[in-house]
């Protein structure tokens, strides 16, 4: 090359120019002997200051002939300068001729030495397209590297990944392990403190044993105790509303009678009315349980019951938990009492209300088993519901015949009335003609209402009905009460009526 130099610091190795164009600057596209030898890749970085360096190269290029030419446009127009000043005569106008021709040979001169650093168009072409092709080259290896680099990044994220997962499932191990040992700990702290102290009552057996015992008498004692002084306060009662007795109970029953015994389809049987009477037992056996079923009784809390089973050994009375059952006759088993609100109200509630629905204790008295006819409590503890035995039911009603429901210290439905009246007897087995209720188990499939019930005390001057026959028996209605010493029934002082009727005329 007649040029002899280099552009841009790029080695032309077939510039014949000399040794001295050999040391110039290193061509930033081609890779050195030491990086060849490290045998890495470039990086974004060393892209990016290729592209850097390449656009230094050309803004010193352009500046370099920018410059060049304005110092030759600024001599001609010297020269031009000087010539116009030498206009004035032949010495001027000869000076003016050599500033002209000196100025052409300095651009002349410029000119040539441009050429001389300029490159020629092909090897310029040739080193543009050879340094595009390596470039190519640099910037799919480049590419290349980068993808393997994101793959191996996504594999350690992946594997960082799952590592992190292990680690945590491998904490969460290690929690529920100390949590598993701790609760072992404490289980085992508590089976020792355990088996110090079953140690130390198996070699104090006889003491634990005699210090229980103390105890257990103790508490029955103290039962006793509260039981009796219960049936003192109701035996009291009793004889202060309704005298010391004998006593009666009279229960008016709405129930279907077949007219003939050929007539068996219960749906044409009419309806009738009967009175059955239960003679209680004595206060000074049953008091607790006779009180309350007479002050049961009195409150007019039995009126609109019906039966609510009748089985092989028993028929059962008792009010409705729930007003879904019979519901044509709902109106009839709520008690009428006056300014009451009954919406919502089961007739149950009543019994409730009162604090008339259980015995405090299950009252017993082995003098009054559960023989046939007898009128036993039902539940435990047992109320309101009452049942009369159609069956001698002394083993499964006594004292510990009602194993399945825990029985305290041999418990037994209390026992506390019977039926012996004649017509009361026919009324339980005309009850047992009508058939069952194939979808409610022993319920009766037509209804037997109790419409109404009334206390009833002997008396000692009887008195003369309607036909002139003697009442032994007189009717304690409800707001009435027994006048001790005067063998009379009267109103109760301070003691409002109970239903929607007027006690003197029901007396009338």
């Amino acid at each position: 090359s007649s040029y002899g130099g280099s552009y841009g610091g790029y080695h032309n190795h077939n510039n014949s120019g000399g040794a001295a164009n050999q040391n110039c600057g290193a061509n930033p596209y081609q890779k050195s002997s030491k990086s060849n030898n490290k045998g890495s890749g470039w990086s974004s970085k060393h892209i990016i200051f290729s592209i850097l360096a390449l656009i230094l190269i050309a803004l010193i290029g352009s500046t370099f002939h920018f410059r060049n030419t304005l110092l030759a446009k600024q001599v001609a127009l010297d020269g031009a300068k000087r010539a116009l000043e030498g206009q004035g005569g032949r010495f001027g106008r000869g000076r003016a001729d050599r500033q002209a021709r000196k100025a052409e040979r300095e651009v002349n001169k410029n000119k040539r030495n441009n050429r001389k650093k300029q490159v020629h168009p092909k090897q310029k072409q040739f080193v543009n397209k050879k340094m595009s092709d390596d470039l190519t080259k640099e910037i799919e290896s480049l590419k290349a590297q980068l993808e393997e680099q994101q793959a191996a990044h996504a594999d350690l994220t992946k594997q960082q990944t799952s590592s992190r997962g292990n680690l945590n499932d491998q904490l969460r191990k290690k929690q529920d392990v100390l949590k598993s040992l701790d609760h072992a700990k404490n289980e085992l702290e508590d089976r020792i403190e355990d088996t110090a102290k079953y140690k130390a009552m198996v070699e104090g057996k006889d003491e634990v044993e005699q210090y229980m015992k103390k105890r257990e008498e103790a508490l029955w004692k103290r039962i006793d105790v509260l039981e009796k002084r219960v049936g003192q306060n109701s035996w009291r009662e009793a004889e202060e509303w309704f005298g010391s007795g004998p006593h009666k109970v009279e229960l008016t029953i709405e129930y279907p009678k077949a007219p003939s015994a050929d007539n068996t389809d219960a749906s044409t049987w009419p309806m009738t009315q009967a009175k059955l009477i239960i003679d209680l037992a004595p206060l000074d056996m049953m008091p607790h349980t006779v009180n309350l079923f007479l002050q049961q009784v009195h409150h007019g809390l039995w009126e609109g019951c019906h039966v609510s089973k009748n089985s092989n050994h028993i028929v059962q009375f008792g009010p409705s938990y729930d007003d879904k059952d019979h519901p044509a006759f709902i109106e009839e088993r709520r008690p009428q009492h006056d300014g009451e609100n009954f919406e919502g109200k089961t007739h149950y509630s009543y019994f409730y209300d009162y604090s008339l629905d259980k015995v405090t204790y299950q009252e017993y008295s082995k003098d009054y088993p559960h023989i046939q006819y007898t009128v036993g409590m039902a539940g435990r503890p047992s109320g309101p519901d009452f049942y009369i035995n159609k069956i001698d039911n002394s083993m499964i009603h006594g004292p510990g015949g009602q194993t399945n429901r825990d029985d305290f210290h041999n418990e037994a439905d209390p026992c506390f009335g019977k039926v012996i009246d004649v017509k009361s007897l026919e009324i339980l087995k005309e009850i047992d003609n009508i058939p069952m209720d194939p979808e409610r188990g022993f319920e009766l499939q037509y209804p037997v209402i109790i419409k109404k019930s009334q206390v009833l005390v002997h008396s000692d001057h009887p008195e003369k009905g309607w036909e002139g026959v003697e009442q032994e028996w007189r009717a304690v209605y409800q707001g009435d009460k027994v006048k001790h010493g005067e063998d009379d029934v009267g109103p109760m002082e301070g003691v409002g009526n109970y239903v929607e009727r007027n006690a003197d005329a029901e007396r009338q």
